[in-house]
């Protein structure tokens, strides 16, 4: 496949895009991607790359103009030349913050895939699990007393220590208002109260975010 990428006007005006069309597509769409989702986005291109797989299907995360993550839903399907070999790869990206799948502040998943992830899961299931329900204390105070746009920033920092503290051990969705669920499922863990432990680091992780914010605002979460 020819290293060249077409993308809409809007789309490179949306994310971290110099331009719409661009050559070494590789390395400048590594750099749009969210660190994190670097490595399934690579290994999913080396598969249609090789031709491996014949169509791209891929929910990860692109970097906006402001370096925040936006999660995108990226299909396509190869194109192979005469001798077998892929050429092109023709499809498209979409927001799915725009199928109200993803909520574009926090870039969490919303109530709809917490409902699908819990109806999936199998009914021989034998494991443990748990979800954590927290919450801004006085959220509707920091949008009043400040402003929205404050009361936004608070949830993303909030939705950033929660998912960086549970890590890979959790799925974390956005409800509504202020509240944020955590689902540990498949759980093994030899503490007591598996659930307190993590809201712990959660507290804990915030409070740490609060501080080297200068204490500019100052909040709890429960």
């Amino acid at each position: 496949i020819e290293d060249h990428y077409n993308i809409t006007d809007r789309a490179a005006e949306v994310f971290l895009l110099e331009k719409p069309d661009f050559y070494n597509a590789s390395d400048v769409i590594n750099n749009c991607v969210y660190p994190n989702d670097r490595d399934i986005f690579n290994k999913n291109l080396e598969l249609v790359r090789t031709g491996m797989i014949e169509q791209h299907d891929l929910e990860y995360r692109w970097l906006n103009k402001n370096g925040n993550p936006v999660w995108i839903s990226s299909r396509g399907q190869v194109i192979f030349n005469d001798d077998g070999k892929a050429q092109y790869l023709v499809g498209r990206i979409s927001e799915l913050g725009r199928k109200n799948k993803i909520d574009n502040i926090t870039g969490l998943y919303r109530e709809i895939r917490l409902r699908q992830d819990i109806l999936n899961i199998d009914r021989t299931f034998a494991g443990s699990g748990f979800l954590l329900l927290i919450g801004v204390d006085n959220f509707k105070d920091i949008n009043e007393r400040y402003s929205k746009e404050t009361g936004n920033e608070t949830l993303n920092g909030l939705a950033r220590c929660i998912v960086k503290t549970v890590m890979d051990k959790a799925k974390v969705y956005r409800m509504s208002g202020d509240e944020i669920v955590v689902f540990c499922k498949n759980l093994d863990s030899i503490q007591c109260d598996p659930a307190e432990a993590m809201y712990k680091n959660i507290k804990a992780a915030v409070d740490k975010h609060i501080g080297e914010k200068y204490y500019k605002l100052f909040y709890t979460i429960s």
